[in-house]
């Protein structure tokens, strides 16, 4: 059975249009049906992707959202994004989701992923 993986999407409150992008960038993820947490100051964005939706100040401590992601997650795994500047290749989760699992680990940190003439470069 696969892991089941939540995906914490910070969002400080920018541009519709960068939070627009990272998640539609995680509905097309080929992981099965990630748990996405929406942390955002905005009270009128709506996503068919979004499982979970807490409204919180853009300036929320970060030890603040590591508390709501324990208290409301439901995955074997939580990841954190940042909603203005992270967008993942199609099968980036699956892939990090096997390796975690393979390996038994209880964390994984990823390297930096950058796109680069349009391919993304580890």
């Amino acid at each position: 059975m696969a892991s089941k993986l939540t995906i914490v999407v910070m969002d400080q409150g920018g541009s519709q249009t960068k939070l627009t992008k990272c998640l539609v960038s995680l509905s097309n993820q080929t992981q099965p049906a990630p748990e996405i947490m929406l942390i955002t100051p905005k009270v009128t964005a709506e996503f068919d992707a979004v499982t979970f939706k807490l409204v919180q100040p853009a300036t929320v401590p970060f030890k603040t959202v590591v508390k709501l992601a324990n208290q409301w997650a439901t995955g074997d795994y939580i990841t954190f994004l940042s909603a203005n500047n992270f967008y993942l290749k199609e099968d980036a989760l699956a892939t990090c989701l096997t390796e975690l699992t393979a390996k038994q680990a209880d964390m994984g940190v990823a390297n930096l992923v950058t796109l680069v003439d349009g391919t993304f470069q580890i």
